[in-house]
């Protein structure tokens, strides 16, 4: 095989796996057939190559396929590794944050992402994006 045909194996593959990541959901196998200009059976054989590529690296995803999408999730294993990983009082902060953020708006979901995230990074950015300086689009 060329140089050039691997070259182009790796982006498609790159862009697949991708957009896939930033995807929020399942993705149509024709979209990826028509940005690569491919046909379904190359495809499917990338689908394979990045799920062994995903199962040899050991990355906890894998490509969830069928005739008509593909989607990036995690394996089920990766899910008892976090469990036992993260301590229970984060688990059930987590769970009241999600709970929570059910019932807000757009806007005051981006506000307090916003504030959460200045915290996180340093008492200066907080003073910053405190409103009324968060602008919510």
């Amino acid at each position: 095989m060329s140089l050039l045909r691997l070259k182009k194996i790796m982006k498609n593959k790159k862009i697949i796996t991708a957009t896939l990541l930033v995807s929020d959901g399942p993705v149509q196998n024709s979209y990826f057939e028509e940005l690569l200009e491919i046909d379904g059976n190359k495809l499917f054989k990338l689908f394979d190559e990045i799920n062994n590529d995903l199962t040899n690296l050991g990355f906890g995803f894998y490509l969830r396929v069928d005739s008509t999408k593909s989607d990036l999730v995690t394996v089920n294993d990766i899910l008892d590794e976090a469990a036992v990983a993260v301590p229970d009082t984060l688990l059930v902060d987590v769970f009241v944050f999600l709970t929570n953020i059910l019932f807000l708006s757009k806007s005051d979901l981006t506000t307090i992402i916003v504030t959460e995230l200045a915290v996180t990074v340093s008492p200066i950015v907080k003073s910053v994006a405190e409103p009324p300086y968060v602008s919510v689009s």
